[in-house]
C-alpha cells in the first residue's frame, strides 16, 4: 500500500490523496459503501448502476453464513461481490459491544482475510463501551492491543488495519502511542468507538450533546496530528453531509451503511439537505415543494429520465422491496456525488466555502466551526 497527500486545503484541514493498493489506485477522501450479507437474496447493488471506488463487508457477518463463507473463501471477496474496485472486510468487532467477551477470535478472522483476499483487512478490535466504566473499557483497549500485535505482524500478504479507541484525548494519546510499538500505524490507521457518541442521546455520564460532538471533533484532529502522513480511516460515521465535516478534519476515509438503512426505513437523502421521509405517513422531515423541485433535478439510475414519477418511483406503495431498492440506489448515488463533489473541492480549494454552505441548515455547522477554530 501507498498512500500520498497530492493537496492540502486552504483553509481545512481536508486533503486530496492518491491511494495505490494491490495495482488499483483511487483518489481520495474516500467513501466505503457498507454491504451486508445477502441471505435472502435481492439486496441492492449500486455498483451495478455507476462506479463506485470501494466496498467495506463485515467478516462476522459472513462467518455467520456457512454459504456465503465458502462463496467468499472459495471465490475472493471481490469474485463475490462481482467488483472490481477496492474491498475491506471489518472485523465486526463493534457487533460485541456490549459484550464481555467475544465469539469470535483473530485466528478465524485471519484465515477469512487470507482466503477472501480483501484490500484491507481491520484487527479484531473490542471497541469501548459509552456506558461502562473505565475498568471494563481498559480490558476492552488491552485486548484490542494484543489482537493488533498478532494480526499486524501474522506474515500474510493482507494488510491490517489497526484501530485506535479512546474516551479521552490523554486516552487516545496513549493509544497512538501504544499501537505504534506493536503495528505500523503510519500506513493506515482507523478510529473506533465513536458511534455512539453520534448516535446515543443518553450519554451523560461522559459528555453532554455538545461536548460530545466536540469531542469527536478534538479526537479526530488528535489522531490526525498523531499520524500525519497516514491513511485515516473513521469507521461507521460517513453520510451525505457527515462526510464532509469529517474529511474537513483531516478524515481521508470513511464507511457508510446509510445509503440502504436510510432507505430501508422510508428516507431518500437530497444533496446539502439530509434525511426526507416521502411518505405522507410519517410524522418526520418531508419534502418540502422547494425540496421537490431539487429531486425532480436528481439524474441517479432511479430517477433521470422521469419527471412526475419520481417521487412515486421511491415511495413505499406497497412494493415495499421494489421501493426499497429504488430509494437505496437513489442514496447511494447522491452518497457517491458528494463524495467526488469532496474530491473536486478539496483539490480547487474551495472546500471550506463549500462545507458550510453544505451544513447551513444543519445542528452539526457548528462543530464544524469549533473544528476550524481549535
Amino acid at each position: 500500500m501507498k498512500f500520498k497527500v497530492v493537496k492540502k486545503d486552504k483553509k481545512t484541514s481536508a486533503r486530496s490523496g492518491e491511494l495505490r493498493i494491490n495495482k488499483k489506485k483511487i483518489k481520495t477522501p474516500v467513501l466505503w459503501f457498507g454491504d451486508i450479507v445477502k441471505r435472502g437474496g435481492g439486496s441492492p447493488k449500486p455498483w451495478e448502476y455507476f462506479k463506485i471506488d470501494a466496498i467495506m463487508m463485515n467478516a462476522c457477518d459472513i462467518l455467520s453464513n456457512l454459504g456465503i463463507h465458502y462463496r467468499v473463501t472459495d471465490d475472493g471477496i471481490h469474485g463475490y461481490l462481482d467488483h472490481d474496485g477496492l474491498a475491506m472486510l471489518d472485523s465486526g468487532g463493534f457487533l460485541f459491544q456490549r459484550k464481555e467477551v467475544m465469539d469470535t477470535n483473530t485466528t478465524e478472522i485471519l484465515e477469512l482475510y487470507k482466503k477472501a483476499k480483501p484490500d484491507i483487512g481491520v484487527v479484531l478490535d473490542h471497541p469501548l463501551n459509552p456506558f461502562g466504566n473505565a475498568t471494563e473499557n481498559r480490558k476492552r483497549w488491552r485486548k484490542t492491543l494484543q489482537n493488533t500485535e498478532l494480526m499486524c505482524n501474522n506474515g500474510s500478504e493482507v494488510l491490517v488495519m489497526p484501530v485506535v479507541h479512546g474516551y479521552s484525548i490523554s486516552e487516545l494519546k496513549k493509544a497512538c502511542r501504544e499501537i505504534r510499538e506493536v503495528a505500523e500505524p503510519d500506513v493506515t490507521v482507523g478510529i473506533g468507538s465513536l458511534v455512539p457518541l453520534l448516535r446515543s442521546v443518553s450519554i451523560f455520564n461522559k459528555f453532554n450533546n455538545d461536548s460530545k460532538l466536540n469531542y469527536v471533533v478534538d479526537s479526530i484532529k488528535t489522531v490526525r496530528q498523531e499520524f500525519p502522513k497516514a491513511f485515516l480511516h473513521l469507521f461507521g460515521v460517513g453520510g451525505a453531509t457527515t462526510m464532509h465535516l469529517m474529511f474537513s478534519l483531516g478524515v481521508d476515509s470513511m464507511d457508510s451503511m446509510g445509503w440502504r438503512t436510510k432507505a430501508a426505513h422510508g428516507a431518500i437523502q437530497l444533496p446539502g439537505i439530509g434525511d426526507r421521509f416521502i411518505h405522507p405517513s410519517v410524522k418526520r422531515a418531508s419534502l418540502s415543494k422547494d425540496e421537490e423541485k431539487v429531486l425532480e433535478n436528481c439524474n441517479c439510475p432511479i430517477c433521470e429520465g422521469k419527471k412526475s414519477y419520481k417521487i412515486k418511483s421511491l415511495l413505499d406503495n406497497g412494493r415495499y422491496n421494489k421501493t426499497f431498492k429504488n430509494r437505496a440506489i437513489h442514496n447511494a448515488w447522491v452518497f457517491n456525488s458528494e463524495n467526488i463533489l469532496a474530491k473536486r473541492m478539496i483539490s480547487r480549494g474551495d472546500y471550506y466555502k463549500f462545507v458550510s454552505n453544505r451544513l447551513s441548515y444543519s445542528p452539526l455547522k457548528r462543530y464544524f466551526y469549533h473544528g476550524m477554530e481549535t
